[in-house]
């Protein structure tokens, strides 16, 4: 038993969680050598101090009545991200306050660089031009960045939303290819997945979306997770379109009257074609010419309304 007691009390100490006990009225009982570094004090310098001395802001931040309800009832209690005293540091802990012996037992983890790699996260994804999403595909919960519920004209309470969050806005056209490019990767192998795909924002505008896509899969091949940067391609398309459009124009519209003058000028090459002819001949060209100015003219105002349409396009 004694054996045993050593044990407990060299884990105790050596943990490199901050771990505490007070009695019931939150004096302070005995603290380990992690708590002790975090003060930068002996040990003589807080048993027997009360909480409140130790952490002047327990009641203002409410944890002085959690932990006085925790001795009360005996339920433990988890509090995820709490920012003690500035004294201590600029610090984030989580921390589980249970009842021991009549009293309060505290084990608290610093937890400051995951909240600060989830901030730096948080910065970059809101700084980014591109919606950003990550899918929890065993709980069916995603959660999106605020790109992405400016696009669709929403309200971000930032809660996860499901799975059909995504896929309610994809065209109904492209819907099924979709779903099935990505089901099909899903129960592969793969970790990288790609798919371009039109999408409704608000007001059911049109996008263009390109999406490349990283897939986390467990031990077995499973996968777990689905994160994604999907990039509005809709100028580029619409770009595409348009010049495809031109392309239709150009061999059809002014292929015509190109073939008309040259084969006029060919009939011009004729040396016994008398005056009459000529002018005649002539008037044929006049009208080819005038057909095409009219479809150069059309084509530049066509490229110009593009151009300015373009330029104006700015859902982000």
């Amino acid at each position: 038993m004694k054996h045993l007691d050593k044990l407990r009390s060299h884990f105790f100490q050596e943990a490199e969680l901050f771990l505490s006990i007070y009695d019931k009225d939150l004096n302070c009982i005995d603290v380990n050598e992690a708590f002790l570094k975090l003060f930068r004090c002996e040990r003589e310098d807080l048993i027997g101090k009360n909480l409140c001395e130790i952490s002047p802001d327990l009641k203002a931040n409410g944890r002085y009545e959690l932990y006085k309800e925790v001795i009360r009832t005996g339920n433990a209690i988890i509090i995820n991200d709490m920012q003690p005293h500035p004294s201590i540091g600029n610090l984030h802990f989580r921390i589980r306050a249970f009842k021991v012996d009549g009293g309060l037992g505290l084990i608290v983890k610093n937890i400051t660089d995951l909240v600060e790699s989830i901030d730096r996260f948080n910065y970059a994804t809101n700084a980014s031009k591109e919606i950003i999403y990550e899918w929890d595909i065993n709980n069916n919960s995603v959660w999106w960045n605020q790109i992405y519920y400016e696009l669709i004209g929403a309200e971000n309470e930032n809660n996860l939303l499901g799975f059909d969050s995504w896929i309610k806005f994809i065209h109904p056209e492209d819907l099924d290819k979709v779903l099935k490019s990505i089901t099909e990767f899903l129960e592969g192998e793969g970790t990288y997945w790609s798919a371009e795909y039109r999408f409704l924002g608000r007001n059911n505008n049109v996008h263009y979306f390109a999406e490349r896509a990283f897939i986390i899969r467990g031990k077995t091949g499973k996968p777990s997770k689905k994160i994604a940067s999907v990039t509005d391609i809709t100028n580029w398309q619409l770009n595409i379109n348009h010049l495809e459009d031109i392309l239709f124009a150009l061999s059809h519209k002014v292929r015509q009257p190109v073939a008309n003058i040259l084969g006029i000028s060919n009939l011009l090459d004729d040396e016994l074609m008398d005056e009459k002819e000529l002018k005649r001949i002539t008037g044929y060209m006049k009208e080819s010419v005038n057909s095409l100015d009219k479809f150069t003219k059309e084509m530049t105002n066509l490229v110009s309304a593009h151009k300015l349409k373009v330029e104006n396009r700015n859902w982000a």
